[in-house]
């Protein structure tokens, strides 16, 4: 296996088309399908769909993409590691303004922007944290190529409706839970409800979306209960830590909690999740336009996000 054949392949995987990156390098459109072919024979395995002279990759071609920029990411490194004084300067490419509720850049952006970095330093992302109807509006009116957002999805209710010029990918759903101090008696259930929730104070995080938290506790359950505002996470553990309050979290498919780093390694706190009957469906994902026409660093970051679903 080439290297110049993988670094082939991670191109038109980016570009879903062979037809475009024979333009950009000057190779025959002839060359590189039979390097793709080569290498799906050697491979014994077949890494694109294909539609017409559109390329998509299928679910072993996300691993093969994966494992290529796994590889020259090591690889680079591994150059600059034995000739520090060779390393080419890099030109960076047009800057991405990137735009997201501040839960997701607390919890999710941080791992997936260090790993994207690692495999393509030359992006140049700018990152703004918004509301929901702020991160709808940015992407619509491009002042943000895309936007990192979690939809509500319960009964045909969805949360927020996004107009037809916008369109969602999800990445992954996570379930609604909630830190309970052990000295409360919710903490030795399996589950909490709305109605058993409602006799006891629930923490408000100013830095959260507060669409979202008046949408699904206001709007959709109608939460009978108390609120206690928290401006930072300073007062979130303190308030929980003295059995004053429960903070609603989200957890992800691996278990990972969103406010884990917070409460998580406390022997007096548990997570409780919310009943299977009233939990609703909340997917973290991200919008771009249906007619966007990406750039370099945006078809990167968009075929990057695809293939870590």
């Amino acid at each position: 296996m080439r290297l110049k054949t993988m670094q082939y392949f991670i191109e038109i995987a980016c570009a879903n088309s062979i037809s475009q990156i024979s333009r950009k390098y000057g190779i025959p459109q002839q060359s590189l399908s039979s390097a793709i072919a080569s290498l799906e024979n050697e491979l014994d395995i077949s890494l694109f769909t294909r539609s017409g002279t559109k390329l998509t990759l299928n679910e072993a071609g996300k691993q093969f993409y994966r494992y290529c920029v796994d590889f020259f990411a090591d690889y680079d490194m591994l150059k600059n590691a034995l000739h520090p004084s060779s390393q080419a300067s890099v030109i960076p490419m047009e800057p991405i303004v990137v735009a997201a509720q501040n839960s997701i850049a607390q919890t999710m952006l941080p791992d997936w922007l260090s790993r994207l970095l690692k495999y393509h330093p030359e992006i140049h992302l700018e990152i703004k944290i918004q509301s929901y109807n702020d991160i709808i509006n940015a992407v619509l009116w491009d002042q943000a190529s895309i936007g990192f957002v979690l939809f509500f999805e319960k009964n045909q209710h969805m949360y927020p409706v996004l107009p037809e010029e916008l369109k969602f990918c999800r990445l992954f759903s996570c379930r609604p839970v909630f830190w309970i101090n052990s000295r409360n008696p919710l903490s030795q259930g399996q589950t909490v409800t709305m109605r058993t929730l409602k006799d006891y104070p629930l923490i408000k995080n100013e830095q959260a979306d507060a669409e979202l938290f008046k949408f699904v506790f206001i709007d959709f359950f109608k939460f009978q209960g108390t609120f206690v505002n928290a401006v930072n996470e300073q007062i979130m553990f303190r308030l929980v830590k003295e059995n004053l309050a429960i903070c609603p979290d989200l957890e992800t498919p691996q278990g990972k909690f969103g406010l884990g780093y917070l409460f998580e390694n406390q022997e007096d706190m548990v997570a409780v999740p919310l009943s299977n009957k009233e939990s609703p469906q909340m997917t973290v994902g991200y919008i771009t336009k249906n007619d966007v026409v990406p750039n370099d660093s945006l078809t990167y970051i968009l075929t990057y996000l695809e293939g870590h679903e």
